[in-house]
């Protein structure tokens, strides 16, 4: 549900994306080593199996970069919550680009943690029978900490 009631400047804005410790220098530097460490293994192999060891290394780089490839997909998803005097809106991002907006009232929205066994410390924003989870890429204790944050800032922006 897409409503337009204030368009108030945000008082608190939290982005958050999935934290990815390998960068592009680091992916190619990985590649290039598996890279050679495979040519070294097709080389050295008899030359009776010459050509299905070159085929099977050939196979595993496909694999191992195309894993890569999906996982660099995967970071562009991000999530943006601007916390405004009458709204609360989450603007999220999708790794395929597509932005879906979700928008709660400021002085109705609760901030609700639960602690199941599928997700632990799930941080969900809800009003009025609607709810959209936040950070599900996070680890626990940083969802901990985004709740913690929102609370905060909902707060600040209610008084």
């Amino acid at each position: 549900m897409h409503r337009t009631e204030s368009i108030d400047p945000p008082l608190h804005c939290f982005t958050i994306w999935p934290h990815r410790s390998l960068g592009a220098a680091g992916r190619a530097a990985l590649l290039g080593v598996i890279a050679l460490a495979l040519a070294y293994i097709a080389l050295r192999s008899p030359p009776a199996a010459f050509w299905p060891m070159v085929v099977g290394c050939g196979l595993t780089f496909g694999a191992i970069w195309l894993a890569l490839t999906s996982n660099v997909r995967a970071a562009r998803m991000s999530e943006q919550v601007e916390i405004g005097p009458k709204v609360v809106r989450v603007h999220r991002l999708d790794p395929r680009g597509r932005r879906r907006t979700v928008e709660f009232s400021t002085h109705w929205v609760r901030v609700v943690v639960s602690h199941d066994r599928a997700v632990s410390n799930r941080v969900t924003l809800a009003e009025s029978g609607r709810s959209i989870s936040l950070g599900e890429f996070l680890s626990p204790a940083e969802r901990s900490s985004l709740a913690d944050a929102i609370r905060a800032s909902l707060a600040a922006a209610r008084s």
